[in-house]
This record gives structure tokens, sequence and C-alpha cells, in this order.
């Protein structure tokens, strides 16, 4: 039977190289944390906004009534889901009836723009609850795009097309997991 010897173990010299080598290697991964980290931001917040598009498209049809979906851009974005024509101000507290989302909870993301065409639609759209399509208020189709972008300026953008379906792209390619945009 073998005993253990009394100096097993490490020196104080062996801990200290091992302890440098995990500070060489934390230093470096950081940065890529933190772009992951950012990238993750733009996605979890593009998922969220197509799954809340999809859900005013199914709350016009199943209400039967008119949904608006309007946007606040900037730094301080928001948006907000409202039964009816008149939409809402998603920064105006209890403006938006059915839901706001605020850009507060997606840290460092910002919506970069939000157009929409139609004879009187600039950051938002109505829902037509018969056919579920993106209209104006003149029942006019509208189609739409909604650009979320972090500080690194790796982007999602949100295409709603006249029949109210949603696409999610990243328009130079840099956020993994969406397809790149086409041109416009």
């Amino acid at each position: 039977m073998r005993r253990a010897s009394v100096g097993a173990g490490f020196t104080l010299v062996e801990f200290l190289v091992a302890m440098a080598v995990l500070a060489i290697v934390s230093v470096t991964a950081l940065p890529s944390f933190e772009d992951f980290r950012a990238r993750q931001r733009v996605r979890a917040a593009a998922d969220n906004l197509y799954t809340d598009l999809q859900y005013a498209r199914s709350e016009a049809v199943q209400r039967n009534a008119v949904v608006s979906v309007d946007f606040g851009t900037g730094t301080a974005w928001c948006y907000g889901i409202h039964l009816g024509a008149g939409g809402c101000d998603c920064a105006t507290a209890n403006s938006c009836n059915i839901k706001v989302v605020s850009g507060a909870d997606y840290r460092g993301v910002q919506v970069s723009s939000a157009a929409f065409t139609g004879s009187d639609t600039e950051t938002g759209y109505q829902i037509d609850p018969r056919r579920g399509q993106s209209v104006d208020s003149a029942n006019t189709p509208v189609t739409g795009t909604v650009l979320l972008a972090n500080q690194n300026s790796q982007s999602v953008r949100a295409d709603v097309n006249a029949i109210g379906r949603v696409r999610l792209c990243s328009p130079d390619g840099t956020v993994p997991g969406y397809p790149t945009c086409p041109e416009e």
C-alpha cells in the first residue's frame, strides 16, 4: 500500500501560474461574451415583436374589431397594441388598451425606424378584422418595416406585408438565425 507524500499538492508558483492563465483566458473571452449578449438582446426583442404582431392580428380577427399597432422610435422606444382605429401613444400610461412593450425591457436595443406606407400611416398600422390585413384608416393595404438594432450595429428587421404577415430578417447578416434581408 502506498502512502501519500507529505508534499503532494500545488506550490504557490504553480497556483499563481494557473491563476494568470485563467485571467488571460477570461480577459480575451469577455468581449466576445458581451457581443453575444448584445446580439441575444436584439434577438429577444425581435422575437417578442414578431409574436406581438401576430397576437395583434389574431386579436383583430377574434374580436372582429379593428386593432391598431403603433411605434415610438429611438432609445426610449416602445410599441402599443390598441383596440380601435384611433391608435395609441405607447409612451403615455394606459393609452394602449391591449398591450404596451417598453424598450427599457431590452437594454441596449433601440427601434431605429418604424415606417409604414399608406395614405395616413407613418409609425403604425391597423388590422382589418375580416381578413387580418394591414391597412390604414381608409382600408388601403399597408406595408412596412421596423428595425431593431444594438450599439454594435447588429440589427433585425421586421417586415409587415399587405396581407398582415410578419417576417424577420437581418439586414446585413450580423444576427445569426435570421436570413439576410432582401434589398428593398
